[in-house]
């Protein structure tokens, strides 16, 4: 089955939202299958945790660009290790221009490729907070 979602921005109009509504249905989601939200930046997803959830083993989650679901690249990391955890499969229309299609053999290396650099960013971003914390604590010792 597939399983559409798609987000905008409550600064974006409603035409955004249909746009990006009829490619997820012309690509062959069932409007009733189709999760959307209007959210602010920092704003939960409920609608795409619910259309997680309602994936089962060989469906895919169909979505127009990776930044439907949020610009948090941790959190868009939980979201590709729950979508594999359910063994479903992941489509994003447009990556730079390209589709991905985890259930190809392209799309998986492309989608490992994502997974990768979310990795790498979340580990920069841990490293930068240690070395904030080892900072402060040296300027808390020289202080005293």
């Amino acid at each position: 089955m597939l399983i559409g979602y798609t987000r905008i921005a409550k600064v974006q109009s409603a035409e955004d939202l249909n746009i990006q509504k009829n490619a997820l249905i012309d690509f062959g989601c069932q409007e009733q299958n189709i999760y959307t939200e209007e959210t602010a930046r920092e704003e939960e997803r409920f609608e795409l945790l619910l259309a997680v959830n309602a994936l089962r083993k060989g469906d895919k989650l169909v979505v127009p660009r990776l930044s439907s679901f949020g610009y948090d690249l941790t959190e868009i990391g939980r979201i590709l290790e729950k979508i594999e955890n359910k063994s479903a499969n992941l489509v994003i229309l447009d990556l730079g221009g390209a589709l991905l299609d985890s259930s190809t053999k392209v799309g998986a290396s492309m989608l490992i490729s994502l997974q990768a650099t979310i990795s790498l960013d979340v580990e920069e971003m841990r490293e930068r907070k240690l070395e904030e914390l080892k900072s402060n604590r040296h300027n808390y010792a020289q202080a005293i």
